[in-house]
């Protein structure tokens, strides 16, 4: 499972925990695809610090993805939907209901 359950539903993802650098640098190895983008975010950041828990999980880092905050400069998918294999947690959510 994936986020922090309470007794309303899921907490919302948490964007500040996404190291930007980290993030980018991931999707620009995966060359777009968001979710092979979280296995290499794991990977830099133990490449980087030797540490295997990077402090965020896939649902921040797929969020941090949605709100389109990769740089510009970079020729990477940065709106919601655009890439394929793109896991939609809000529509999960909804059909587990």
């Amino acid at each position: 499972m994936v986020g922090e359950k309470t007794g309303e539903g899921w907490l919302k993802p948490h964007l500040e925990r996404v190291d930007r650098r980290l993030a980018e640098d991931a999707l620009e190895m995966a060359r777009g695809n968001r979710q092979l983008a979280w296995t290499e975010y794991v990977l830099l950041h133990f490449r980087r610090t030797g540490d295997l828990a990077p402090g965020c999980d896939m649902a921040d880092l797929l969020a941090w993805y949605r709100k389109g905050v990769v740089r510009d400069d970079r020729r990477t998918h940065t709106t919601p939907g655009d890439c394929a294999g793109d896991l939609d947690l809000d529509e999960e959510d909804e059909e587990q209901s």
